[in-house]
């Protein structure tokens, strides 16, 4: 039976599916929350995120992904030291001059 798409029909399908394959603590703010996760984890834009996610304002978005943000930071960092790393050999491909 066909009925019209609205936020009611959707979770209770979602549901259906969800016991189907033995899910029973998920909701659906569960799917937004992930899908808005692997979107910066890919580095997406917060802008991007922001209007997918239909938030008012990219501040709303960056409040509660912060974690997601502080994670990628933590990565940025490693690829930076990586290229300072003594037992790599990256001075002469970067055409790093040292001092002194």
């Amino acid at each position: 039976m066909n009925t019209p798409l609205d936020s009611s029909n959707v979770l209770q399908e979602l549901k259906k599916v969800y016991a189907s394959i033995g899910i029973t603590d998920k909701t659906f703010h569960d799917l937004r929350h992930t899908y808005a996760t692997r979107l910066f984890e890919l580095g997406e834009p917060a802008k991007t995120v922001q209007e997918l996610l239909g938030h008012s304002n990219v501040s709303q978005t960056l409040g509660t992904y912060t974690h997601v943000l502080e994670q990628q930071k933590k990565q940025t960092a490693t690829l930076i030291d990586s290229i300072y790393d003594e037992d790599n050999d990256n001075d002469r491909k970067l055409n790093i001059i040292p001092f002194g």
